[in-house]
């Protein structure tokens, strides 16, 4: 099992936070998934043990101290997605690497109903393998809702999501060419910043990516 990890970082940083991706990609697939986001006003002393982010349902929490609700729907497009086939760097050079990501609403790939790994899942990553002029399609379940966990670090002023699935990919070699394959115990990571939509700040704060994402 491995873990994909959503984090958003709370701070007292004022303005808006350009929204960046980055990939740590390996001989084996590696990818976790971080949010960042700058808040306008740190909570003083006094507030502090009140910290803390109250799971609402696998999409949302709200934060203990008042100060708003984490929506992770508010930061996908109109049909829940973050990321849809988004390429990914490859360790292998016929190989291509998509990713999928909606943090709230299950999605299934391939579409025409087929069964694969990736069936009502939070996060899919689809290897397309090109050999001998056609396309072999392998679907690898890189986390799913049920379950997933919000937890909140005072001291980092982090809230991490944690989605359950088997995100590391391993390329090797057979008599019918390279294949990949899931590997167990191996943590993800795709980072992205959010930043506080401005016409938010006077009311309670939800969060979401910036439009240059």
């Amino acid at each position: 099992m491995c873990i994909i990890i959503t984090r958003v970082l709370l701070t007292s940083a004022a303005g808006l936070v350009s929204a960046q991706t980055q990939y740590v990609m390996g001989l084996s697939v590696l990818t976790v998934v971080c949010f960042s986001l700058g808040l306008t006003a740190a909570a003083p002393p006094s507030e502090l043990k009140h910290s803390g982010c109250i799971k609402v349902n696998r999409c949302k929490c709200l934060m203990r101290d008042g100060s708003g609700l984490i929506d992770l729907a508010s930061v996908a497009d109109e049909d829940g997605f973050i990321q849809r086939l988004k390429p990914l760097p490859s360790a292998v050079g016929n190989t291509d690497v998509l990713l999928s990501f909606s943090p709230c609403l299950p999605f299934s790939q391939p579409e025409d109903f087929s069964i694969s790994d990736c069936t009502d899942v939070a996060a899919c990553v689809n290897i397309r393998i090109h050999q001998d002029d056609r396309v072999i399609n392998q679907y690898v379940n890189y986390g799913r809702h049920e379950g997933n966990r919000f937890s909140y670090n005072e001291s980092k002023k982090t809230l991490t999501v944690s989605y359950s699935g088997s995100c590391a990919l391993r390329p090797f070699r057979t008599s019918n060419g390279v294949q990949i394959a899931p590997e167990d115990s191996v943590w993800c990571m795709i980072c992205y910043q959010l930043s506080e939509r401005p016409d938010d700040c006077r009311r309670k704060r939800n969060y979401s990516l910036t439009d240059t994402l």
